[in-house]
């Protein structure tokens, strides 16, 4: 009866923390990719924090995208994958975005270069040609690819 009940409470517990956070860890390239979320209260998938954080050798990025801002537009959802480029080179790539009709779902594209550690694009409403030039081939929105990690 005991192990039950220990049982028991490590999925209550489990439970408990995935209704306020999201977290996911990768491999990209050499580097090592942490993402972590919370949601807004009462919320499916809205987030309302997200830290993305990598690091190769002694190289390291972390970036924060606070969505509490009040703003006609505060970014509430994130996807990331890592893609390689047509050059071969991994990238770790996300979208950061609002929803509803005034949002741009499929541009706002992240882009990071695995090795370095570079930012090579921030999320804006208009960057999906950009994306692409930079992948060297098209880019999908992250939210329908089926290989992302985040």
């Amino acid at each position: 009866m005991k192990l039950a009940f220990v049982g028991l409470t490590a999925i209550c517990l489990s439970y408990s923390a995935l209704a306020d956070e999201k977290f996911a860890k990768t491999l990209c390239g050499g580097a090592s990719v942490e993402v972590s979320a919370e949601r807004f209260p009462d919320a499916k998938l809205a987030l309302s924090k997200i830290v993305l954080s990598a690091s190769s050798g002694k190289e390291s990025i972390r970036l924060v995208f606070d969505n509490t801002v009040d703003g006609p537009k505060a970014a509430e959802y994130f996807f990331a994958a890592c893609l390689k480029g047509k050059d071969q080179r991994s990238y770790i790539v996300f979208q950061n975005y609002c929803g509803g009709s005034g949002c741009h779902d499929l541009d706002n594209f992240g882009i990071i270069d695995a090795a370095s550690l570079r930012v090579l694009l921030a999320p804006s409403d208009n960057n999906h040609s950009l994306a692409d030039q930079i992948i060297g081939h098209p880019v999908q929105p992250l939210f329908d690819y089926k290989e992302r990690f985040f």
